[in-house]
C-alpha cells in the first residue's frame, strides 16, 4: 500500500546554543525522545552556531546568553539578519529586566531564566513553530515571554530543570 508522503510533518530543526554540556544535552535527549519530527543539534559557542545554520537553516534556535566568542545576543543579531523567519529562544541564569527588554526589543521570540521547567521550554518551542509556520518574523511582547515562560512577580521561582519521566519509567 502506498503511504501520501504530502501529509507527513516535516522535520524541524531546532539548534540548541548552551556551552554548559549537561543542561544541552538534557533538552537535546529531552526534544528527540518526545518529538520524532525534531533533528536536534547543538553547538557550544555562537559562532559555531552560524557556521551551522549556514549549512542548513534551522526553525527554532534555544541560546544562552553568556557564550564562548559570539554571546546570545549578538547570535540573536546575526540570526534576525540572515534568517529572519528563525525563532531564537534566549535563556539564562544571569537574567535582569534590562536584558530581558533588549532581548525583545532584539527580536527574540521569547526570553527565559535558568533554572526553568522543561515543560515550559518545550511549550516555547511549539509556540515559536506555530509562529515561523504562520510566517510571523515578530516575537511575544514582555509580557507574553512572561506568562509563556510561567514567569510571575518572582521569576526564579522554579527550582530546577525538571522532564516527564520516560516511557514506562518513574521521576
Amino acid at each position: 500500500m502506498n503511504e501520501d508522503k504530502s501529509k507527513a510533518r516535516p522535520v524541524r530543526r531546532i539548534l540548541i546554543v548552551e556551552d554548559e554540556a549537561t543542561l544541552s544535552f538534557f533538552l537535546a535527549y529531552s526534544l528527540m525522545s518526545e518529538v520524532e519530527d525534531y533533528e536536534v543539534v547543538t553547538s557550544r559557542d555562537g559562532e559555531t552556531a552560524v557556521g551551522k545554520m549556514e549549512e542548513k537553516p534551522f526553525d527554532v534556535v534555544i541560546s544562552d546568553i553568556v557564550l564562548p566568542q559570539m554571546d546570545g545576543l549578538s547570535l540573536l543579531r546575526e540570526t534576525r539578519k540572515q534568517w529572519p523567519l528563525t525563532k531564537v529562544i534566549l535563556m539564562t541564569a544571569y537574567g535582569s529586566s534590562e536584558v530581558r527588554t533588549r532581548a525583545g526589543e532584539m527580536g527574540a521570540f521569547a526570553y527565559i531564566e535558568k533554572p526553568f521547567v522543561y515543560t515550559k521550554m518545550r511549550d516555547l518551542i511549539i509556540q515559536a513553530l506555530q509562529a515561523r509556520d504562520a510566517g510571523s518574523a515578530g516575537s511575544l511582547s514582555l509580557e507574553g515571554m512572561d506568562a509563556a515562560a510561567g514567569m510571575t512577580q518572582s521569576p526564579k521561582q522554579d527550582t530546577g530543570v525538571r522532564s516527564r519521566p520516560a516511557a514506562g519509567g518513574e521521576a
